[in-house]
């Protein structure tokens, strides 16, 4: 964030020129809705286009505005063109009256501060610094925005002047009257006309996605996340869930149990493992073939004889596990309950299973039918109950093996027949570990992706109803692209904690440069801050360098749970003293404590960094607004204490401070303390 003197700053405002608020905001409603294209055409119907001071995320100041009397506009009657006359001219000289005497230089001192995160490391520190002048290829989108101008009466306006003068000093009244007036009109003269950043959105055919963090709890991206939709194939990461759940429970190893493949499994129609039947193999080979080929036989032969052992264990008979023959025990009657005259399917016994462990998890929008995900209307769940289903399953060692495994080759117990199956998915080879692929015709392309890079990086991805089979390989990747992007160091978060005591969990990352504005007290001195946040990607360091070089001030965020934001720090210090200020005050930020369990960089680490480097170090954060305030506390009185000891040439314009309209606020200050002096004595 980079307080700096541009152009763009308010106290270079010219009220005098400002367009009437009336009309502006007509003005507005027209931009708002059109293309670029139109927009500017629009633009071109009036004799001045707006002056575009830099190319990101400056205040694009509208000196003034005069509509072009058009074939349309003399078209309306002459009484009315002549009522909307006089409205203008009255509106003009009334504001003209407010603000002509009004000093544009406020009177508290203004000090510039920048805030920078250390998301990228610099390289290339030759590149050239001047600023873009031209949108061109640009990565931001200039818009115009609906003005929200507080607009008033003649009856209002009347009313605010006589307001002024009846109560207290007239004079004073009508100075702080006309001070909050400037200031409503200052503020939203800055936020009507500024550079919006382009919000990188990504374009995916998915009926339904989620992005999860796995590391900061949190969904990074979603579209109706919460719908429920038939889910193909994904139902087998159930599946394998239960059987790893109802194993463990029992105390079973699934490498000791052989079961023999039935004819209702061999006859499985879809995808299959291609299960042959009176073939012997282990639930571990079996667990291959579910998950590996997507094998609706494997499915159900695995459902078929875990179902077995929960109808015999919940019974208390005795069941050989060395050899699972499940048509044998169905023929000698072991599925057919006396007491209720039932024959007891352990397919759904095993769905059963399914649904229950479903609500144990916390899955709200999920309901299963099958154990293969064949085409069922009744076999549903969401993107978010996917994703809690796969924070369950990562927890067994034996899914994360299997879901990674690219090729597995498995050998029969009772002939010397092998299987050798592929995994269906294409994003194994590039960084990704699992999940699970799916498609039916009713359900369409579905994928359950896990993606993990580094300590820091772990991310869930689901996607169902694609528009094809590649596009949901293509679009998992352009997500975690996405997921990539925003995350930042959460220096924007930062900031605005400070000036408006929001926190935002899915703030984009900065593109250009952002602006932000604060007052504080130091030593009963009011000082107006200005605060611009500098991105931190490499395509903007000349941007970044232009504004520093006029600030008084640097904060230096990383992120405590990414060492290599807290290692780039030391490059970004130096590019600071560099091309900065000769004075420039940098305290070292390190951002996101409240994330302990997970941290990388130690607080005595970064407090021996900061000190080899001359630098202050706090801890800060700006999800719990926790020392956000201290930090830029902090950094001003350090500023203000270098002035205090003339260490800054005030009379250098760019030296990163602006005097108020009084003068030197060391002398105003001096002053006061001679009067309190006298009043004492």
């Amino acid at each position: 964030m980079i307080i700096n003197k541009t152009q763009s700053n308010l106290n270079n405002i010219n009220f005098n020129d400002i367009i009437i608020p009336i009309k502006l905001q007509h003005l507005s409603r027209r931009v708002q809705g059109q293309e670029n294209g139109k927009a500017m055409q629009l633009l071109k119907s009036y004799k001045k286009i707006p002056q575009i001071t830099t190319e990101f995320h400056s205040p694009i100041i509208v000196n003034s505005i005069k509509q072009r009397k058009d074939s349309n506009y003399s078209q309306q009657p002459q009484q009315l063109i002549e009522k909307e006359s006089k409205q203008i001219t009255i509106d003009s000289e009334y504001m003209t009256n407010q603000y002509k005497q009004i000093n544009l230089q406020s009177s508290l001192p203004q000090i510039p501060l920048s805030t920078m995160n250390t998301l990228t490391k610099l390289n290339d520190l030759s590149r050239s610094s001047n600023l873009i002048q031209t949108p061109k290829n640009s990565d931001t989108k200039r818009s115009l925005v609906k003005s929200q101008f507080k607009t008033y009466s003649n009856n209002q306006k009347n009313n605010l002047i006589n307001n002024s003068t009846n109560t207290g000093s007239s004079k004073d009244s009508h100075q702080n009257q006309s001070t909050l007036q400037k200031q409503i009109y200052a503020k939203n003269i800055i936020y009507s006309y500024c550079g919006k950043p382009r919000k990188r959105k990504v374009n995916v055919s998915a009926k339904s996605f989620i992005v999860y963090d796995c590391f900061e709890n949190r969904i990074v991206s979603q579209r109706k996340c919460n719908k429920r939709m038939e889910i193909a194939s994904l139902t087998k990461i159930m599946t394998f869930y239960i059987t790893m759940v109802i194993l463990e429970q029992i105390n079973l190893n699934y490498k000791d149990i052989k079961v023999k493949v039935t004819k209702k499994a061999s006859e499985t129609i879809g995808t299959t493992a291609d299960l042959k039947y009176n073939d012997i193999l282990t639930i571990q080979d079996l667990l291959y073939g579910l998950m590996l080929p997507s094998g609706n036989d494997a499915a159900t032969l695995i459902a078929q004889t875990i179902g077995t052992i929960i109808l015999f264990y919940e019974s208390d008979k005795y069941l050989d596990y060395k050899l699972i023959d499940i048509e044998q025990l169905s023929a000698e009657g072991h599925y057919y309950n006396l007491d209720l005259k039932t024959h007891q399917c352990p397919i759904e016994i095993f769905i059963s299973k399914m649904n229950h462990y479903s609500y144990l998890i916390g899955q709200k929008n999920t309901q299963f039918a099958c154990v293969h995900g064949l085409a069922n209307q009744d076999n549903y769940s969401s993107c978010h109950d996917i994703v809690l289903l796969s924070l369950e399953c990562m927890k067994y060692d034996t899914f994360n093996q299997v879901i990674s495994c690219k090729e597995y080759i498995s050998q029969t117990q009772n002939n010397n027949k092998s299987y050798e199956w592929k995994n269906t998915n294409k994003l194994l080879d590039k960084g990704f570990f699992g999940i699970k692929t799916g498609v039916t015709d009713s359900a369409g392309p579905c994928l359950a992706s896990a993606y993990r890079s580094n300590e820091m990086e772990y991310y869930i991805i689901i996607v169902l109803s694609c528009k094809n089979l590649q596009l949901r390989f293509d679009e998992t990747i352009s997500l975690l692209q996405h997921a990539k992007y925003k995350k930042g160091v959460g220096k924007s978060c930062l900031l605005l904690q400070y000036v408006d005591k929001k926190f935002r969990q899915d703030h984009e990352a900065t593109i250009g440069v952002e602006f932000g504005a604060k007052q504080l007290i130091i030593k009963s001195k009011v000082i107006k801050i200005q605060i611009w946040d500098t991105a931190g990607q490499e395509s903007f360091r000349s941007i970044t360098r232009s504004y520093y070089r006029g600030s008084i001030g640097a904060i230096l965020v990383y992120d405590v749970t990414r060492r290599e934001t807290f290692e780039n720090a030391t490059t970004w210090v130096n590019e600071i003293k560099k091309y900065g200020n000769d004075n420039i005050v940098i305290i070292l930020v390190g951002n996101k404590t409240d994330l302990s369990d997970i941290r990388k960089v130690s607080e005595d680490e970064a407090k021996e960094m900061a000190k080899q480097n001359g630098l202050e170090y706090i801890e800060v954060c700006a999800k719990q607004n926790y020392k956000v305030d201290e930090a830029f506390q902090i950094i001003t009185e350090k500023i203000y204490k270098k002035i205090e000891l003339n260490q800054i040439d005030l009379s250098n314009e760019k030296c990163g401070v602006k005097l108020g309209s009084k003068g030197s606020f060391i002398e105003e200050n001096q002053q006061e303390d001679q009067k309190k002096q006298s009043i004492c004595c």
